[in-house]
């Protein structure tokens, strides 16, 4: 089984279209994927200082409607869930 850790670092590799295909056949969540991202920012941020302003809450918000849209199957297009943090 993987860890939550590995799964994190391969959602970390792959690009907008892979992720976006995940999201679309349900093997992960937009929220689960932002999370991910926002974690990882949360980590590296300290050494890189590469965040100017986080908007999480909002990012978080927009995964749920994107989830909540692929679930009513009203989304549109392929990159719909992928949004950035």
């Amino acid at each position: 089984m993987e860890t939550m850790e590995r799964t994190a670092q391969s959602i970390l590799d792959i690009d907008a279209t892979q992720l976006a295909r995940l999201i679309s056949q349900k093997e992960i969540t937009s929220r689960g994927a932002v999370e991910i991202f926002i974690a990882h920012i949360k980590k590296i941020n300290p050494a890189v200082n590469c965040l100017v302003e986080d908007r999480f809450a909002e990012a978080l918000e927009e995964a749920d409607q994107a989830d909540a849209q692929i679930a009513a199957g009203t989304a549109q297009g392929n990159y719909s869930a992928c949004r950035s943090a």
